[in-house]
């Protein structure tokens, strides 16, 4: 072997080592933090889906911004009439309370949801309604009943 031939081997040995120490480097990286007027520490944002039976009910909740959230929501019944439409309320930590503002069977509505979070869950909430303002509203809301059948588990992303 040449004295040539010696120095490449030695010089690609040693960039083969530095190449697998480079790898091998850990880089730290400043964590993204998000505006904290739009995500806090008790974020619901996120997508939510519920399945009951062949039906499939899904929340998208797309924003906040202190206690006022936005959204989506859509029940997509198998053999039912189907909803879909936009989501305004508010949200207090526990209890996600807005107005659903949908089409269905060609006809433009307008009512209250209302969720309570469990376990990083939002569970729906039931009771009776009127009509007020044009739309149908809790007739008193410290009366509703959370029932887990209807729990909306949230999802790593929404079809």
């Amino acid at each position: 072997m040449t004295k040539n031939t010696k120095i490449i081997i030695i010089v690609v040995i040693c960039l083969v080592i530095i190449g697998i120490m480079a790898s091998r480097k850990t880089t730290l990286v400043s964590p993204v933090v998000e505006d904290p007027t739009k995500v806090t520490q008790n974020s619901i944002a996120g997508c939510y889906v519920m399945h009951s039976g062949k039906d499939v009910y899904i929340l998208i909740v797309e924003s906040e911004e202190g206690k006022n959230v936005t959204g989506k929501v859509s029940f997509n019944n198998f053999e039912k009439d189907s909803s879909s439409g936009s989501f305004t309320g508010k949200f207090d930590g526990t209890i996600l309370l807005g107005n659903y503002s949908f089409d269905s069977e060609g006809m433009h509505s307008n009512r209250q949801l209302v969720f309570k979070l469990v376990d990083g869950n939002l569970i729906e909430g039931f009771g009776d309604v009127k009509f007020e303002g044009g739309k149908e509203v809790f007739k008193d809301i410290s009366a509703v009943t959370y029932n887990p059948q209807f729990t909306f588990g949230k999802s790593s992303g929404c079809r």
